[in-house]
């Protein structure tokens, strides 16, 4: 895996392991070029945000868990549909579930909807935390998003509001006082 810093994001890439993937791969990019489309997204860069940041999630109904747990085993496997899929049916029970509505936007980024990917990105900042990690993976799509449709100042927004997510970690008290 490597690991680069820019513009306050952390960007990852992960190697394609096996021929199959690499073939499907260079043919969608060849398919890409062809019609001029932006250049696709191919994994969502993790947050940079540290461990030792306050975060409040309310709580979710269990079945929502489950389908968020199995959307995430299936992003890794690298299904894509499969994962919409499961969120899809997740937003079926919790529609303004902050965190299943970043889910969503993550995976339209994946799959190159940029315009939907965008848009549950700003729907998901608007009913979730304006601070934490959650808030980060908003503006993070945002800024990946943007760019992608022509929204300059879109960009230009999620470069700016990305740092004011960032939450001071909380002191911890000194066991040493009386």
């Amino acid at each position: 895996m490597i690991s680069s810093k820019n513009a306050g994001f952390t960007w990852e890439r992960r190697a394609l392991t096996s021929l199959p993937r690499l073939l499907a791969a260079a043919a969608c990019l060849g398919l890409l070029a062809c019609f001029g489309g932006q250049e696709p997204v191919r994994e969502i860069p993790d947050v940079d945000a540290d461990n030792a940041q306050l975060q409040v999630y309310p709580l979710q109904d269990p079945a929502v868990e489950i389908l968020m747990q199995h959307a995430t085993t299936l992003r890794e496997r690298g299904d894509i549909d499969g994962a919409k899929k499961t969120v899809n049916q997740a937003l079926a029970i919790a529609p303004r579930d902050p965190a299943v509505l970043q889910e969503m936007a993550e995976l339209q980024l994946l799959d190159g909807d940029f315009r939907s990917a965008n848009r549950l990105a700003r729907q998901s900042f608007s009913l979730g935390p304006k601070i934490g990690p959650l808030c980060e993976r908003n503006w993070n799509t945002i800024a990946l998003a943007a760019p992608r449709i022509g929204d300059d100042q879109g960009a230009r927004e999620a470069a700016r509001e990305f740092p004011q997510c960032a939450v001071e970690p909380v002191p911890h008290i000194d066991d040493s006082l009386p």
